[in-house]
Order: C-alpha cells, then structure tokens, then sequence
C-alpha cells in the first residue's frame, strides 16, 4: 500500500511541476532534492497510516519500488534529467526507505490507539524536520 501512496503523491507533485512550468513560467516549484523526497515520502507515509493502520512490509520490495517511482515519474515529469535520473532514484529511493523503517519503529512504539487521531501526522512532520535538520549539517 505504501508504494501506491508513494506513486500517487509523486505523480501528483509532478503533475502539478509540468502544470506551473506550463501555464505559470514564472513560478519556481522546489526541484527534487533531498528535502522534497522526504516531504514526499513522510507524506505518503502519514495517508498509508490512516488508510492501511496495520499494513505488514517487505522492505526489498519497499526500497526497490521507491527507486522506480522516484526515478521514472521525475524523469516522466521532467523534473530529473537523463544524466541525474539514476542519482534521483537511488537517493530518492533510500531515502523513502530509511524514512519507512524510522517511521514505522515509531508508530510501533507510539502506539497510543484511537485517543490520538493526530499521531501518524505529528510524527511524519517530526521526521520532515529532523530530515531538513540533517540537510542543514551536511
């Protein structure tokens, strides 16, 4: 379930990349960096948690379809080019997994049941920020 989240919140960021640089030029959208895959992939990962709470993984299949989501619909979009798609799907790729691997050890020791409804969104913006805070020492 998740790589279908993370495919659809892709697709979507792309859709609207090709949409401004078509109609609004002038806006500047975030390329895809490192903060970008993060947002990305906590943000797949906070939907996954409400629509799919108890979801099992296999966390090859996790890292290997998160490289082809990441590689092809930023190539598709236009948003990586031909020399920077494989850096793109590898980088982008790791990063959703190592983010899956951290998010589900938390909601596993968060595990508060249904009194808190905001857990899964709370604990997706602290890794966001603790991922721009790891962008900021690099």
């Amino acid at each position: 379930m998740l790589n279908t989240v993370l495919a659809l919140v892709v697709a979507v960021y792309g859709l609207v990349w090709v949409l401004a640089g078509a109609f609004a030029p002038a806006v500047v959208l975030p390329s895809m960096g490192f903060s970008m895959m993060a947002a990305l992939s906590v943000l797949a990962l906070a939907v996954e948690s409400y629509l799919a709470p108890r979801g099992k993984r296999n966390w090859a299949v996790v890292a290997v379809l998160a490289v082809l989501t990441f590689g092809l619909l930023s190539w598709a979009a236009g948003m990586a080019g031909r020399e920077n798609v494989i850096v793109t799907a590898v980088l982008g790729g790791a990063t959703c997994t190592v983010l899956a691997l951290v998010f589900q050890a938390l909601r596993e020791r968060m595990s508060s049941g249904p009194a808190c409804k905001a857990a899964p969104v709370v604990t997706a913006g602290m890794l966001f920020l603790a991922c721009q805070c790891l962008v900021g020492i690099l």
